[in-house]
C-alpha cells in the first residue's frame, strides 16, 4: 500500500519541474501501465479509501 500511496503522491504533486495530475488521470496512469507491479487487490482498496476520502470531502 506505501507504494501506491508514494506513486500516486508522485503524480498528484505539483513538482518544479512538472505540474500535478489529476487524482483521476493519476489512477488512469497506474491502472494502464503500473498494474503487473501493483497489487490488484491493494489498487482496489486505494481507489475505494480514495472514494470515501473525497466524498466525505465534498460532504463536509
Amino acid at each position: 500500500m506505501a507504494s501506491i500511496v508514494d506513486i500516486f503522491g508522485t503524480f498528484t504533486d505539483s513538482r518544479s519541474y512538472k505540474q500535478a495530475l489529476s487524482p483521476e488521470k493519476a489512477l488512469l496512469i497506474m491502472a494502464n501501465e503500473m498494474m503487473p507491479g501493483l497489487d490488484p487487490n491493494m489498487m482496489k482498496i486505494f481507489k475505494e479509501m480514495l472514494l470515501d476520502v473525497r466524498a466525505n470531502a465534498v460532504v463536509h
